[in-house]
């Protein structure tokens, strides 16, 4: 085990591991090498941790690690997938990072009995904001925080939920809904788009026009069904981020 590494976190992990609540009894979902948990006790920031993983082999390592580590006693690593790798009223937090947005619903969906004695969220999704939004909201997970960040080259959404209500959860979204921009604030988060300010915000949002706007322009005009509901869908979401840029005065 590089212990270099597992000293510090990069500045995505740190800026997740500052949202768990402190004595938390969190599950790390997807753990691979465990470096979250293993910085978590040592820097005293959680009282103790389950360590799951899907795959043999990060299991295998992560184990290995925490042995190392000399934390066998507060980290219990499982081969687990998802929420299963706890009992109702194990933990309190679950963190999950560095997968897709809809496996996570998927994950929560999966898992709803076990959400009904949590209390916090963590996510970092690499894609499928809306649905894991919408999700949270079906849940009564409230958006406490949010951020965009930028790590070697790419952009990441990190979301801090809380348990709430479903009627609290959706609240956030709804001066989005009545200025027509519901999906906007799905996929890339109210708190996020309330940062006018914010350069990867509007880096993310005009990354993702420019895309938008080339896939429109590539379905053709005059295609019938299924691709005419589609581009009118993409140019629906193309509408709604750009009148947000030109909101923020920043558009070039």
């Amino acid at each position: 085990m590089n212990e270099q590494v597992i000293a510090g976190l990069s500045d995505r992990l740190a800026k997740i591991a500052a949202w768990v609540p402190r004595g938390a009894r969190v599950l790390d979902v997807g753990t691979d090498h465990a470096l979250l948990p293993i910085y978590l006790i040592r820097q005293e920031m959680a009282d103790f941790v389950i360590a799951s993983d899907v795959a043999r082999g990060p299991y295998e390592t992560a184990k290995s690690h925490v042995l190392e580590a000399g934390l066998a006693g507060r980290i219990d690593v499982r081969l687990a997938s998802g929420l299963k790798a706890v009992n109702q009223g194990e933990v309190d937090t679950v963190v999950m990072a560095g997968m897709g947005g809809a496996t996570m619903a998927d994950i929560l969906d999966e898992g709803a009995v076990i959400l009904t004695s949590l209390e916090t969220l963590i996510l970092q999704p690499m894609n499928g904001w809306s649905k894991l939004r919408r999700s949270l909201i079906h849940y009564g997970f409230e958006i406490s925080d949010e951020r965009m960040i930028e790590e070697g080259g790419r952009s990441y959404q990190l979301i801090l939920a809380r348990r709430s209500t479903s009627a609290a959860a959706n609240k956030v979204y709804e001066p989005y809904i009545r200025e027509g921009c519901g999906w906007l604030a799905l996929e890339f988060g109210p708190m996020n788009l309330a940062r006018h300010n914010d350069d990867v915000v509007l880096g993310v949002v005009q990354s993702a026009a420019v895309h938008w706007r080339s896939i429109v322009q590539s379905l053709s005009g005059d295609a019938g069904g299924a691709t005419t509901d589609r581009k009118r869908e993409l140019m629906g979401q193309l509408h709604e981020m750009e009148s947000w840029i030109n909101r923020t005065g920043r558009g070039s």
